[in-house]
């Protein structure tokens, strides 16, 4: 007599407390396990968390997964002698669907198989193919006989038969072939074969075997393969078997009865599972029945608790939706980023509404879980960082994340993977060293790893190691110029010879601050020609034995770390690389090997066979684990949560859509019980909706973000809203009451203050876009820099001759502290240096000139002919030498372009023969001037730029004349630019003027100066017109827009005068100073 029972209950937690009060009636022993057979790692978790609730303990619960649970089936039945002389008993791993692989990998690489009739399909396909290709085809191959195994185990005992003609797929007889092949002589107990000899032992014995548990439970399944359905049919025979089975009411599934037409169009997997199991069994019988159903709800009731009703008693019967109901909605949004800033809103808000309710009872699903995860902190996990009463945390846990993305070792290992065929270019070395294993395993920090990113843009560096390797690989010219090599012989040379224009072995030094750091420039060569090796290494073909040993050595080398927890995650990668040499090998637990051990394999498809491997979720974490839980949408994943959303809910993401290979036998042989993941998905929504305690939370991408078009939704949320239209009479539809569109950015003013008649499902929890949408932005800047202004005083005032130490200065300390005051007190006094923004390197060898670098290239170009050094072949040499030209012809016209850019101007300079440069030594009554001045002629010097003449030139020309007029005899200063030409005549009170820029240098060592360029410069242009200057100087200073950038947007300004105006507030002692500073310019200059 069957002991199968089917108990259906209408939610998870109903059938939970059925099942525990089944287990509770009859005890097992102590010593014995509690089998309890689920199909997600979620429910394994749900249901080991609510027992020990319950019961206060979950102890000997042995949960396995179908396939698991028949592995342990196997080895239980083994001891019993029934079985142990019998035929098929044990299951032969090497033919589950990994060991198949790469015994089909093997055959594919078989010519005189493949020669044969039979297979003229496959040669079609494999013509020319490369190792990756036959791989490729090997692996999909595998997936279809995995799945023959579970849902067609009599066309693979029929093909071991000799038979061809098992079903109408013209595919089948290659098909058959390869499977005899891979069976040989002998007859294995694969798994479909050990599944029908199982059940017909089981079936045809009498007495209860050795090996079984005492009973076994089935919980949470919505679709199972109907073998293994007939397995545990076998086994009532003996022990009490109880599947668990979510299903709204007791009565839709059958044929023929009138059910909710939700259940009728989402509930397809639960109705077929139902018609396996309840249909006889070989011996005509049937098993018991039972529905189980929530205590119906009395009360007012929001509109997902009716919804649940009218499913749970298979009637459709009028919705009452309230104005205020919020139990379900549907959110519109224009990308998966605002996606998760509404849920965040609504979560909030529920959380404000409900004191009650805790993260831990809020379920987020989405089709794509790697596509939300790194969002989801940047959402989530930023608001932990931000002020609380701005924007309130909310703690979460990703789960469904696969090994590459989850763990810091295999991302590692899967990025160097990656490298080996790529172009090799700067970012993505970088992104390489930049993970934190990486960076410590080479023996650098971050902010190391920051410097070398500033050298590698310095030297040039874009992409391949020389250039040989670029002909060999990438079949371009093996020219040098932006290779790593020429880049790390660049810093080399600049190291040894100094900053020098002359070419060093045929390179160009590159030197100065960026390779002042020998230690860390050392460390850095040695990796990057480490790297270079490995990749070199890892291209060479070689069995399978020794890609282990080479791919070990490579993870010993790219991480380390000193935290215990990463360090097992490096034993773990570890762990996961030495089973591709057990494949030839064999495993110590005796398991045989798979492919040849003396045969080559080539990178591609051990690459390939790696990044499957750790593509993996079979180690992932964080389900059920606390806080909010975002996992994937994966069947039989419906786990009762007071608030449940599903993102993501596209027209093109959900449901998935089932591609079947050309040769797969079940697309031309469906049968009752196949699976489906298209209704699978539907399951999911149709049990979510029955687990979804307080609301319900759809939503999906329906706007563009380009163009604000509209776009389809899931047919699943299309058909929910269309059935609740029909349930819900009113003036209003559930399809426009429940469907929330969003705006495209979270600071609408939509958002905050809602006008009369607008939507008041439009609401946000973030404070500080609030108050900026108010006008009234919360602030939270540091306080100023400086606690207070400086006193006003000028120069002249403030510092008297021989009252000060004597001052001993350069011209650069003039121009630099005349220039930016701010900037040498700060680095000078404070000892402070503003980091510079992340460099962004280039990937590719120069194009074309952008305005910066044609203006450094002409500059260089007009240098080099003031000083009558200029040859033409040389100069284009350095030019693409330093990589701001590419090489070859496209370097040779773009120096043509620029040369000839410059000819107007270089033929008005002509051909001055300038003296050595001038020796400065200047004294006054408490300073000294020393430098040196270049461009200098017998009664003039001369200043020339290859650009626009702006107020930073006039400035440097203005101090270069002053020093050179008190240095000698007065002389003219000629300034020449692109577009202008200025004269400053000899000037006959130098000294004077002299005195008070080098005042200006005392005064910045002991306190900051109000006194900014552009503003000055705006600030006597005004001036000079008899208007106002202090507005337009304060405009200057903070402009910064597409036609400028004003004082402000410097770092050094920024931070010295934080939280102050100081043109505006310092008014009297800047227009001193730019008084000061430009009267007399202006006077001699005429302008």
């Amino acid at each position: 007599m069957t002991q199968l029972a089917i108990i259906t209950g209408d939610s998870p937690a109903t059938l939970l407390a059925r099942m525990e009060q089944e287990l509770a009636a009859v005890p097992l022993p102590p010593f014995d396990d509690e089998w309890i057979v689920v199909q997600s790692l979620g429910m394994e978790r749900w249901v080991r968390q609510q027992l020990a609730l319950r019961q206060g303990c979950a102890a000997s619960l042995v949960m396995p997964f179908p396939a698991a649970f028949c592995r342990r089936l196997a080895v239980g039945l083994q001891r019993d002698t029934q079985f142990a002389t019998g035929d098929g008993i044990t299951i032969d791993v090497r033919y589950e669907e990994q060991a198949l692989v790469w015994r089909l990998f093997a055959l594919l690489q078989d010519p005189a198989l493949l020669a044969h009739d039979i297979y003229e399909p496959l040669r079609a396909f494999l013509e020319g193919a490369t190792d990756a290709k036959r791989y490729g085809l090997a692996r999909r191959i595998a997936a279809r006989f995995d799945e023959y195994r579970l849902y067609r185990p009599d066309v693979l005992v029929g093909w071991e038969e000799g038979r061809n003609d098992l079903t109408q797929n013209v595919h089948e007889p290659w098909q058959a072939s390869l499977w005899r092949e891979l069976l040989g002589a002998e007859r294995p107990s694969h798994f479909a074969r050990w599944f029908l000899s199982t059940i017909e032992r089981l079936e045809e014995i009498g007495e209860r075997p050795q090996g079984l548990p005492e009973r076994v439970s089935v919980f949470g399944v919505s679709t199972l393969p109907p073998l293994f359905v007939r397995l545990l049919r076998a086994v009532a025979r003996f022990v009490p078997v109880t599947f668990y089975v979510l299903l709204p009411d007791a009565n839709s599934w059958k044929a023929g009865a009138s059910g909710h037409p939700l259940f009728e169009r989402f509930g397809q997997s639960s109705r077929d599972l139902l018609t396996t199991l309840l249909s006889p069994d070989a011996q005509g019988e049937s098993p018991h029945t039972e529905h189980v159903a929530t205590p119906r709800h009395t009360g007012a009731s929001h509109l997902l608790q009716q919804l649940q009703s009218g499913l749970r008693t298979a009637t459709v019967t009028p919705l009452a939706m309230a104005t205020d109901d919020r139990s379900l909605t549907v959110h519109v949004c224009h990308s998966p980023m605002r996606e998760l800033e509404v849920l965040r809103d609504q979560l909030l808000d529920a959380f404000a509404n409900d004191a009650t309710l805790r993260p831990h009872d809020v379920l987020v699903m989405a089709p794509d879980v790697e596509q939300y995860a790194p969002l989801m902190e940047a959402i989530f996990g930023h608001a932990r960082s931000r002020n609380a009463e701005e924007r309130p945390s909310i703690p979460f846990r990703v789960a469904d994340r696969t090994m590459a993305r989850e763990s810091a070792p295999a991302r590692a290992v899967s990025t160097l993977l990656t490298l080996v065929h790529a172009r090799l270019t700067a970012s993505e070395v970088l992104e390489l060293l930049s993970q934190p294993l990486v960076r410590e395993a080479a023996g650098m920090t971050a902010a190391q790893v920051d410097q070398v990113t500033g050298w590698i843009e310095q030297a040039a560096i874009r992409w391949g190691y020389d250039g040989s390797a670029r002909a060999s690989r990438h079949g371009v010219p093996p020219f040098e110029e932006n290779s790593w090599r020429n880049g790390l012989d660049r810093l080399l040379a600049g190291y040894a010879a100094g900053r020098t224009e002359a070419l060093v072995n045929g390179v160009l030094p590159v030197a100065g601050d960026l390779v002042g750091d020998t230690d860390l420039l050392g460390t850095f060569v040695a990796w990057i020609e480490q790297l270079f090796g490995q990749v070199d290494a890892l291209q060479a073909d070689r069995p399978l034995v020794d890609w282990t040993r080479a791919l070990r050595e490579c993870l010993a080398w790219l991480v380390a770390s000193d935290d215990a927890n990463e360090r097992a995650a490096i034993d773990l990668v570890g762990q996961q690389l030495e089973r591709l040499g057990e494949l030839a090998t064999g495993r110590p637990d005796g398991r045989a090997a798979l492919f040849a051990a003396d045969q080559s394999v080539t990178f591609e498809v051990v690459r390939d066979w790696v990044l499957d491997a750790l593509a993996s979720d079979e180690h992932t974490s964080g389900f059920l684990t606390g806080g909010l839980t975002l996992c994937a949408m994966k069947p039989m994943r419906a786990i009762p949560h007071r608030i449940i959303a599903m993102l993501g809910l596209d027209d093109r993401a959900y449901p998935r859509r089932l591609r079947r290979a050309a040769f797969d036998i079940m697309a031309s042989d469906i049968r009752l019980g196949d699976r489906d993941p298209r209704a699978d998905d539907r399951q999911l929504v149709l049990d979510t909706i029955m687990s979804a305690g307080d609301r319900l939370l759809l939503s999906y991408v329906g706007r563009s973000q380009k163009n604000n078009a509209e776009l389809a939704p899931s047919i699943v949320v299309a058909e929910l809203l269309d059935q609740l239209d029909l349930m819900c009479p009113g003036p209003v539809l559930p399809s426009q009451h429940l469907r929330v569109l969003h705006r495209l950015q979270p600071f609408s003013p939509d958002y905050f203050a809602q006008p009369e008649g607008g939507d008041t499902r439009l609401f946000s929890f973030d404070a500080h876009l609030a108050a900026s949408v108010a006008g009234s932005a919360i602030r939270h800047d540091a306080p100023p820099f400086l606690p207070a202004l400086p006193p006003a005083r000028t120069l002249a005032r403030d510092w008297q001759r021989g009252a000060e130490p004597l001052l001993e200065l350069t011209i650069d300390d003039l121009v630099d502290t005349w220039l930016n005051p701010a900037k040498v007190y700060c680095k000078r006094v404070l000892q402070l240096t503003v980091a510079a923004d992340d460099t962004l390197v280039e990937d590719v060898e120069p194009m074309a000139m952008d305005g910066l670098l044609r203006y450094q290239l002409q500059q260089e170009m007009l240098d080099r002919a003031l000083h009558a050094r200029r040859d033409l072949p040389r100069e284009l040499a350095l030019a693409v030498a330093g990589g701001a030209l590419p090489a070859g012809a496209l370097g040779a016209e773009w120096y043509e372009r620029l040369r000839s850019e410059l000819a107007p101007l270089l033929h008005r300079v002509g051909t001055p023969r300038f003296l050595d440069p001038l020796v400065v030594d200047v004294a006054g009554s408490d300073w000294v001037l020393r430098g040196h001045l270049g461009n200098q002629l017998p009664h003039e010097q001369w200043r020339v730029r290859a650009a626009k003449l702006n107020v930073k030139d006039k400035a440097r020309a203005w101090i270069a004349h002053v020093v050179r007029c008190a240095a000698t005899s007065p002389v003219t200063t000629r300034v020449m630019a692109r577009d202008k030409e200025l004269l400053l005549p000899p000037l006959t009170n130098a000294m004077q003027q002299l005195d008070f820029l080098v005042q200006g240098v005392r005064a910045v060592q002991t306190t900051p100066l109000p006194y900014f360029i552009e503003a000055a410069g705006a600030y006597r242009d005004k001036v000079r017109k008899g208007e106002p200057g202090i507005p337009a100087a304060a405009v200057a200073f903070a402009k910064d827009d597409d036609f400028g950038r004003g004082d402000i947007a410097d770092p050094y300004v920024q931070l010295l005068w934080r939280g102050w105006n100081p043109v505006e507030e310092c008014a009297e002692q800047f227009s001193a100073l730019a008084d000061g500073f430009w009267s007399t310019f202006d006077e001699v200059a005429g302008s």
